[in-house]
């Protein structure tokens, strides 16, 4: 009986290291990572110059913000920027019923509180460019892998997943290049039906990549 009060105390001290262990993981995964300059994000989004020619901004937008509820459910992300391009022979802004092969391309930056809640985003949630599309594939002719990313990853797909797509075979038909760099994730999704190749794709994720590289240098 006399040894009671030992085992309780030695259950308690037990449960408040625990909770103490367990509170210092929250801190260190929800905790601010600090920067010298604040990084304005619009800053880090790939410019319209990077496209081949004939690509436009859609409905003239510099940029827009991500919308709250794809923040939370979607990307688990503080916060983000996007921006749109309309292919070559296709109404801008977009028109409701156009041709599929008119689908625009989009770029994202995502900002999280750190770069260890970055990282469990590109691996949990990602490849959140091409969800839905079960087949997705490295093409053979792609080399490039971002230099200055902590993750990289590029994939393309030959398949269509809304009604009236009809890629030629053989034809990828999306692709989408992911990059973690530090808290930030871009993610580039490009349709592949107008006017595009992997060669300018690779222009682009390299303009990408200069560009963040010249915001988060030290």
């Amino acid at each position: 009986m006399k040894k009671r009060p030992s085992c309780i105390l030695k259950g308690c001290g037990l449960t408040l290291m625990l909770f103490g262990i367990c509170l210092l993981c929250w801190l260190i995964f929800a905790w601010p990572q600090p920067r010298k300059e604040p990084v304005f994000l619009p800053d880090l989004l790939v410019e319209p110059e990077a496209f081949p020619a004939g690509w436009t901004l859609e409905a003239n937008r510099e940029w827009e913000t991500v919308p709250e509820r794809a923040l939370v459910d979607d990307f688990r992300a503080a916060e983000g920027v996007m921006r749109f391009w309309v292919p070559p022979g296709c109404p801008n802004p977009p028109a409701y019923g156009q041709t599929p092969d008119c689908r625009s391309a989009w770029h994202i930056i995502l900002r999280y509180q750190n770069s260890i809640q970055a990282t469990v985003a590109f691996y949990s949630n990602l490849p959140m460019a091409l969800r839905g599309i079960s087949k997705r594939e490295k093409p053979k002719d792609w080399v490039y892998r971002s230099p200055i990313a902590d993750r990289f990853r590029f994939a393309c797909t030959r398949e269509c997943w809304w009604e009236g797509c009809y890629p030629p075979p053989g034809q990828y038909t999306y692709c989408a290049a992911v990059a973690q760099y530090d808290e930030f994730i871009s993610i580039l999704n490009v349709a592949m039906f107008r006017n595009i190749t992997l060669s300018d794709i690779e222009r682009i994720v390299r303009d990408i990549d200069e560009r963040v590289g010249k915001a988060l240098s030290p």
